[in-house]
């Protein structure tokens, strides 16, 4: 309940200006293979496997909001997949 009260609010601080995004050329690799050994244990816990396979692709974004949405899609995943 937390994580999504965090991720409404985060979003309204966008909506209003609060936030700014940092918008940066980056490789998404590295987020994502954060996120998998972050992950990976919680999702075998839950009796899952957590899978996350991405071409070497660049991005113009965020990496601090894309690793907020990111985290929060996976962490949901793994919490809601029976």
């Amino acid at each position: 309940m937390s994580e999504q009260f965090n991720a409404l609010r985060d979003i309204s601080k966008l909506d209003v200006g609060v936030v700014q995004p940092v918008i940066k050329h980056f490789n998404v690799n590295i987020l994502l293979k954060l996120l998998s050994d972050e992950y990976t244990r919680l999702a075998q816990d839950q009796g899952l496997v957590l899978k996350i396979r991405c071409r070497d692709i660049a991005l113009r974004t965020d990496p601090v909001l894309l690793d907020s949405v990111l985290r929060n899609m996976v962490v949901n995943a793994i919490r809601y997949t029976h």
